[in-house]
């Protein structure tokens, strides 16, 4: 078997082409692309596939049978691996342990002058730090040992690596101690040993322009025994610009033109992130009789844009569809649990205060025991403003008849305080949102019990992580446990669910396989395209380079041919602008990016003094005005009661 490149040429948006590809001529219109494997960089790449495909094979008046689409991730898991991977949580209490039990005063590589507060809360984190780069140095194959002993005299500080391997290792000793393997080491071993789906007789790297390196050493274990199609969003005659797996070749795009077709109305300046935001309203009606709503799409290469855009298409009545993840932290249920863990770690009045805020536990109360929220609310204030209070105990201390629905509240919040050391953090937990959501029904469709059923399912996952047979749990505090739970939560994301919206926003990475004619690109500043990393720690771009890990420059290269490949397929029948912010949401300035000043040698002065010209001054929103209308006079005196 072996490895075969296809290329596929710019005329059309990467998602038909593919199709194309994968769509054999059939009598009867009907395809069974079944037993093939297709490898997409992205999620949101996959969905627009299978859209092509289906109405591709529609077109034809047949029937599809999908093939199965994936990411390169799939490719790095082995769901049959014994022991298995252990869950996220439980490597973050390892790492925790492992920290916690070093001997620093010989690390001195790695902490020359200590730990700053060796907490719970300082080995979290810097056990996150490490475990990330471990993941890095796995995407090269590599471990930290292994870069210790393979690339010594590439070291810059050997001592530090020294220090790394030897905390890797006793990490390694720890988790192996509680029948789990590595998730770091079990993405290694499946790279040597990939299993795919059962009946896959064919594998295809659709249009994955920096597919990591551990993916492509699996690839090519599968391409040993399966053939293996790369397909190229390219024309044939640019070979030589890419590597055998369909990525950029560097140095051939270092200095490689990037025409923008009528830059003077395509590349646009803005002041700001909302700025931006109003750019792109301006370009959507300005274009309104080529181009629907339907027939727009709107790139975000910077994240931070991605509220104002939401915001001012929403103004509009374009609310957009953003299929990025969702933080978990920003649902109502994360805030809940937030605060009821605050109140258990902490119980503090702040904390007390807090969680009775919490809208969950006012309907609870008002169910349960008739409290009326605002009336609890009042008592709050006036119990904190006659006695002061510091601690949940000065407040059980001063319950009397007065504040009946205060004394509701400390009755339930003494309840969940005497949960954790008797059954455990999870199942506390477990029991605290049985307890305040018994009364909450879901209607299916609603878009409020939706995402809140997703949260849920978020939650639930999590806390899993941690329900464990007494014998592969790590030992941690239940104070512990809670704030290793709390960090999990807060890294967590809610994929979001695609409804009626008429307008995508979509990253980088993605727009290549958006077909919409008109296309426009917030956010073209440096940094963000191309992307770049320029203060690591670990791992500077000169030793990423040498080991072999994606670097600046082939960062470079990918966003340098994106950006040529999206331009290219709307040349002839459609728009695309690329938007640059003069400074962030901050206040800070920022550069235009590099790929706007790719032009040809005659265009290049223009595009400077364009680029780098004082940008359109964004309009300022009107003062706020008071929602009702104040009188300031002095109110008269009241009338003398009448006289009996």
């Amino acid at each position: 078997m072996s490895v075969t490149r296809h290329f596929l040429g710019r005329r059309e948006p990467t998602a038909a082409t593919v199709a194309r590809f994968l769509l054999p001529d059939s009598p009867d219109g009907s395809v069974d692309l079944g037993n093939r494997l297709v490898i997409v960089p992205t999620r949101q790449a996959g969905r627009r596939l299978r859209e092509a495909l289906a109405r591709a094979c529609a077109d034809r008046g047949g029937a599809l049978l999908s093939p199965r689409v994936v990411t390169p991730a799939v490719l790095l898991a082995d769901d049959t691996a014994r022991p298995r991977p252990a869950p996220p949580a439980v490597v973050k209490a390892v790492w925790a342990r492992t920290l916690a039990a070093a001997d620093l005063e010989r690390c001195t590589g790695l902490f020359p002058h200590g730990a700053p507060a060796r907490d719970f809360a300082w080995a979290l984190r810097t056990g996150d730090m490490l475990q990330d780069l471990r993941r890095t140095l796995a995407e090269g194959g590599y471990s930290m040992a292994a870069v210790t002993e393979q690339h010594r005299a590439d070291l810059e500080e050997p001592e530090r690596w020294r220090d790394l391997a030897a905390l890797e290792t006793r990490y390694l000793e720890n988790l192996h101690g509680l029948s789990f393997e590595d998730p770091v080491r079990h993405a290694l071993d499946a790279a040597r040993r990939p299993r795919l789906p059962e009946g896959t007789t064919g594998v295809v790297l659709a249009a994955v322009p920096d597919p990591v390196p551990l993916a492509l050493r699996a690839l090519d274990a599968v391409s040993a025994a399966l053939p293996v199609d790369v397909l190229i969003a390219a024309p044939a005659a640019e070979a030589k610009r890419f590597d055998a797996w369909g990525r950029p070749v560097p140095a051939a795009w270092a200095d490689a033109p990037l025409p923008v077709p009528d830059p003077d109305a395509n590349i646009l300046l803005a002041a700001s992130p909302a700025g931006q935001a109003e750019r792109v309203i301006a370009e959507i009606a300005a274009e309104r009789q080529r181009f629907g709503p339907a027939d727009v799409a709107i790139g975000v290469a910077d994240p931070s844009v991605s509220p104002f855009l939401r915001a001012a298409l929403e103004d509009n009545g374009l609310p957009p569809f953003d299929p990025a993840d969702v933080p978990f932290r920003d649902h109502p249920l994360c805030q809940l649990v937030t605060a009821w863990a605050d109140l258990l770690t902490a119980p503090t009045y702040a904390a007390f205060a807090a969680f009775l805020r919490q809208p969950p536990v006012l309907e609870y109360l008002e169910d349960r025991d008739g409290v009326d929220p605002a009336g609890l609310l009042t008592e709050l204030d006036t119990f904190q403003n006659r006695h002061l209070p510091l601690e949940f105990e000065d407040i059980t201390a001063h319950l009397n008849d007065a504040f009946p629905a205060l004394s509701a509240a400390a009755a339930l919040v003494s309840d969940q305080l005497g949960a954790p050391g008797g059954d455990g953090p999870v199942a506390a937990l477990r029991r605290f949102l049985q307890t305040v959501y018994r009364s909450r029904t879901l209607n299916t469709g609603q878009p409020e019990d939706d995402a809140f059923t997703r949260a849920a399912a978020v939650l639930n996952s999590t806390l899993r992580e941690w329900s464990l047979p007494e014998d592969t749990a790590p030992e941690l505090a239940p104070r512990d446990v809670l704030a290793l739970l709390m960090r999990r939560l807060a890294e967590q994301a809610i994929r979001p669910e695609r409804g009626d919206e008429p307008v995508d926003l979509e990253g980088w990475l993605e727009l290549p396989w958006n077909d919409a004619p008109f296309l426009i690109v917030t956010g073209m500043n440096e940094g963000a395209v191309p992307a770049a990393r320029c203060a690591d720690a670990f791992l500077p771009d000169s030793l990423r380079t040498r080991l072999g890990l994606p670097d600046n420059a082939a960062r470079y290269a990918r966003d340098a041919f994106l950006m040529q490949g999206l331009t290219a397929t709307r040349r002839h029948a459609g728009r695309v602008c690329f938007i640059t912010g003069k400074a962030g949401a901050s206040g800070d300035p920022l550069q235009p990016s590099r790929l706007l000043l790719r032009g040809t040698d005659s265009e290049l002065a223009a595009r400077v003094r364009r680029l780098f010209a004082p940008a359109p001054a964004a309009p300022y929103p009107p003062p706020a005005g008071p929602g009702l209308q104040l009188d300031p006079r002095v109110p008269p005196p009241p009338p003398p009661p009448p006289h009996t």
